[in-house]
């Protein structure tokens, strides 16, 4: 009984489809069976296909055509893995330049920010300066030039090779012990 239908069944399919369908033939194969079996009011819980005789030169042919179907799909898995590693270094570049423009923008602000400090330690110094200056100048009775005269005088005092000479004309004075020239 289960021969017969063994042979039924096995004979609607081609033997490429033993390799391409195995699991589908072996389902329908027991559907089939199953048919047969409730006659005897039996059943078939299990069936698997596991060996299929066929002429060795179309088996060979099947092989060889499997082999190639798997070289095949190799070829598409390697294309589709360059193109993802294509991706990658694309992403990789991109990646690598925006960190340029970053570091680039982030010198550019810092540079920025420096100079923008100087000079408003520089503002906030002469502002100082000049409210210290006014509250002297105030303080001292001096106006105008004067307190700039006083400032530059007082200045020249604190330098150590300085010598101030006040009321002095067509002379000449030797600090350095050299021997004057005379003058007409």
């Amino acid at each position: 009984m289960s021969r017969d239908v063994f042979m039924k069944v096995g004979g609607r399919y081609n033997a490429t489809s033993y390799w391409t369908e195995r699991a589908k033939i072996g389902e329908f194969m027991k559907i089939k069976l199953n048919e047969e079996l409730n006659k005897a009011y039996t059943t078939c819980e299990g069936l698997q296909v596991i060996r299929i005789d066929l002429p060795k030169s179309f088996e060979d042919s099947i092989v060889a055509t499997q082999v190639e179907v798997q070289k095949t799909n190799m070829r598409k898995f390697e294309q589709q893995a360059e193109l993802i590693r294509q991706d990658i270094n694309v992403l990789i570049s991109q990646a690598q330049q925006e960190i340029k423009v970053t570091n680039a923008t982030a010198q550019a602000d810092a540079y920025k920010i420096r100079k923008f400090a100087t000079a408003q330690a520089l503002e906030n110094t002469i502002n100082t300066e000049t409210t210290v200056f006014d509250k002297v100048k105030s303080k001292v009775g001096l106006a105008g030039n004067d307190f700039t005269d006083y400032i530059y005088y007082t200045g020249l005092m604190e330098k150590t090779n300085a010598h101030l000479l006040v009321g002095l004309q067509n002379t000449i004075v030797n600090f350095g012990g050299n021997s004057p020239a005379e003058t007409k």
